[in-house]
């Protein structure tokens, strides 16, 4: 089975397999587009979106920026569809969406099924080490990757109910979880 028929099964796979990346960045390119677009450019939106879409019903609107991991080429919108600043739907398979959906500032929709077990967890940090390799440093003591603007990204875990108190008095941007 290859990585990308594990990705839309629920299975686990590996993102950055070759069968994967070279369609993805042909998607991210026209996402890149949708989002350098002007604010006047509403009927060049339109038809962007019907391009980028797997499907997208009448009169439906996204504020850039837009961020998808497909760049929508899996999402599937209703009709009336409305869509504030900062959407992000991680589709890395299908996402729909029912007739007259609105969406606040920001909002996340993620699909991604990522590894619970700590033993699959490790498989995913080697190609996230060679990924960000002379990009971030890794402190395997604070389980972080650490840029040289000072932001983060910090891989944690609660296993059990007491380590929920690990991250409590702590700010945070952005909190992905698997479940």
């Amino acid at each position: 089975m290859t990585n990308k028929e594990k990705m839309h099964s629920g299975m686990i796979y590996y993102p950055s397999g070759d069968d994967i990346m070279v369609e993805q960045l042909g998607y991210v390119n026209k996402l890149y587009d949708f989002n350098m677009t002007r604010p006047t450019e509403l009927d060049k939106r339109a038809q962007m979106l019907k391009e980028m879409f797997a499907e997208i019903g009448e009169d439906c609107y996204i504020e850039p920026p837009f961020h998808a991991n497909w760049g929508g080429h899996h999402v599937h919108f209703g009709k009336s569809v409305y869509a504030n600043f900062g959407l992000t739907m991680v589709d890395d398979t299908h996402i729909y969406v029912g007739d007259y959906t609105l969406f606040g500032p920001n909002v996340v929709v993620a699909t991604a099924g990522h590894p619970i077990l700590p033993e699959l967890r490790e498989n995913h940090l080697l190609p996230l080490l060679a990924q960000l390799n002379g990009i971030a440093r890794y402190k395997r003591d604070e389980r972080a990757f650490i840029f040289p603007n000072g932001s983060r990204i910090r891989l944690g875990y609660c296993d059990t109910e007491n380590d929920i108190y690990q991250y409590q008095g702590q700010e945070y941007d952005v909190i992905g979880v698997e479940e």
